[in-house]
């Protein structure tokens, strides 16, 4: 059976003089139990989301802890060649400092600076 049934019966079995507060419980029944159940099923998922991020927070945080501590040795493959380019003072001197970088890595003196070239170029580099 369905609710609909409970709520026959109970008309029958109480009759005629309670029809109104019958009508009126099955009423507030159906119009509070729909909204109670939707704030709980919601706060159970914002709560499990919110859980989430926490987690998500501190594996973040302990990542970069990790990371902090390797130190130097797992920076990107051309932080150093950026920083030292980085360190021109005006746009000619870094002009300067591209061109000597070109001069350096273009082992084989044709012009061009291939994958050959700029691997043990960078390879070779001080910085």
């Amino acid at each position: 059976d369905g609710w609909g049934g409970i709520a026959r019966e109970m008309f029958v079995i109480f009759g005629p003089e309670y029809k109104p507060g019958i009508m009126a419980f099955f009423l507030l029944f159906y119009m509070l139990v729909p909204i109670v159940l939707v704030n709980v099923v919601l706060t159970v998922f914002l709560d499990e989301f919110f859980k989430a991020a926490d987690m998500q927070k501190i594996e973040r945080a302990m990542e970069e802890q990790t990371e902090g501590e390797r130190g130097s040795k797992y920076k990107k493959p051309l932080d150093p060649l950026l920083g030292h380019l980085c360190k021109a003072e005006d746009f000619s001197s870094l002009v300067s400092e591209i061109r000597e970088l070109f001069g350096q890595l273009d082992l084989e003196k044709n012009g061009e600076v291939n994958f050959h070239d700029l691997n043990f170029g960078l390879a070779a580099m001080p910085f």
